[in-house]
């Protein structure tokens, strides 16, 4: 943060104009877009705490559509909010990174979080008091994201292409649990519990795809032997002089 960031370096150079990134976030975009939020979920940060990217391109046609999109999926994940006391609600700290788009913080954050937040925490953000914008996971993402919001490791690399899945695997009660998510995730981890926020569908579309995975592992894994036969062995030449002889 701050003048030294990369974020602030004049990089881009449009039109003879140059412009950092910063600028192209709150000059450009903020202030020709009506200080909406939304924007910030259009900005892909390449950590697995930050919105998704998606497989397409923005278009005029798509663009609040699918912005709206990701705030829903960032904000209803681990990586968006949490409920940490009756008093206190956490939040990603992105939104303290872009609190410009938020005069009165605490009180315009909740209200948009509300517009988009579901389920039990609708009324846990209501009841809180304070929302603390304290959770971040700064681990570098890949192609191999999981699924939206599957409680603890799961939501290790969500911010990862939307729609990727890693490998998944699922125990006898029915939890869905990643089997392969990277170490340095534990600070989103460690905070969300085993099934927080799993609907039964979404347990059994998990529990599909890891029969598809076992099936697919399996049948990658398998070895096809043939019989190549007896390799037919030419007769020495010698020995039909010796017996000439």
């Amino acid at each position: 943060m701050g003048k030294k960031s990369i974020l602030s370096k004049k990089l881009l150079t449009v039109a003879g104009v140059p412009l950092s990134l910063n600028d192209i976030q709150f000059t450009i975009l903020k202030q020709n877009y009506n200080n909406n939020p939304l924007i910030m979920y259009g900005l892909y940060q390449g950590i697995i705490g930050g919105p998704n990217i998606r497989r397409r391109a923005y278009t005029s046609e798509n663009v609040y559509r699918n912005l709206e999109n990701n705030a829903v999926e960032f904000i209803n994940s681990n990586r968006g909010t949490s409920s940490k006391s009756v008093r206190v609600f956490r939040a990603s700290s992105l939104y303290q990174r872009n609190k410009e788009y938020f005069a009165d913080f605490n009180s315009d954050l909740k209200v948009h979080l509300l517009s988009y937040l579901e389920g039990n925490e609708r009324g846990e953000i209501q009841a809180a008091t304070t929302i603390k914008p304290d959770i971040s996971d700064w681990t570098v993402t890949d192609l191999y994201g999981s699924y939206a919001r599957i409680g603890g490791s799961f939501a290790d690399n969500n911010a990862a292409m939307i729609d990727s899945v890693k490998n998944v695997s699922v125990d006898g009660e029915g939890n869905a649990f990643s089997t392969n998510f990277s170490a340095a995730s534990s600070m989103v981890i460690a905070e969300a519990p085993a099934t927080s926020r799993v609907s039964p569908e979404l347990t059994e579309y998990l529990h599909e795809l890891n029969m598809k995975r076992e099936a697919t592992s399996a049948q990658n894994a398998t070895v096809t032997v043939e019989e190549l036969g007896e390799v037919p062995v030419d007769p020495d030449p010698d020995s039909d002089d010796e017996e000439n002889e």
